[in-house]
């Protein structure tokens, strides 16, 4: 400072971190702790993606595990633009890979646009929901998953696939050929209002 050089350099604040990626991503990756993963879970994933950018769909598959997460998936839209991210099971196998939150929601779904979600176990019986849309969200299928949410329960705060009144609105939902049991309610999705409405919504 003043033109002389700062010999006390232990009270400096600015730090510049980068990262440096080699190329945009897209295909396949997998996830977990075992040899071969490219990430450790989601979140990391997430980061790196929102850092590198996407050239095209994504697949990302789960090593064998239970994992004791939630799942956050947000603002996909401004993220992936067109291309098409797929969460599934490495096997192929829903009962390989189980996501198994201590509480609250297994996967909250906000902003999530073309979106896949198959072949594996969400275990929110320790907790609320095994997913909830939170957010406005679009062109999203949930298809031969095994969703658990928490059993015998007597309060409408618990139930499998879950939208509550006055969340944005949803379009062009599947959730499709899916094992569900447990919670208050196994599908509740709340629209607006009869003017405003979710629309497009698909149960098999």
């Amino acid at each position: 400072p003043n033109g002389v050089v700062d010999s006390t350099t232990y009270d400096d604040t600015l730090t510049l971190i980068t990262y440096g990626c080699q190329s945009t991503m897209s295909g396949d990756y997998v996830i977990g702790s075992g040899s071969g993963a490219d990430f450790s879970d989601l979140s990391e994933f997430m980061n790196i993606l929102g850092l590198c950018g996407i050239s095209n769909d994504i697949t990302l598959k789960y090593q064998d595990g239970v994992y004791a997460e939630n799942w956050s998936i947000t603002n996909m839209g401004s993220i992936m633009g067109n291309y098409t991210l797929t969460i599934t099971s490495l096997s192929g196998n829903p009962d390989d890979v189980i996501v198994r939150p201590a509480s609250g929601v297994g996967i909250a779904l906000n902003g999530a646009e073309n979106l896949i979600i198959e072949n594996i176990t969400v275990d929110a019986i320790n907790g609320t929901y095994a997913i909830q849309f939170v957010g406005d969200c679009s062109n999203i299928r949930i298809r031969n998953n095994k969703l658990y949410a928490r059993g015998y329960e007597n309060s409408t705060g618990y139930a499998v696939i879950h939208q509550a009144s006055g969340t944005p609105l949803i379009d062009n939902i599947y959730i499709t050929n899916n094992h569900i049991e447990g919670g208050y309610y196994g599908i509740y999705l709340y629209g607006s209002n009869s003017s405003n409405y979710n629309t497009n919504i698909y149960v098999d």
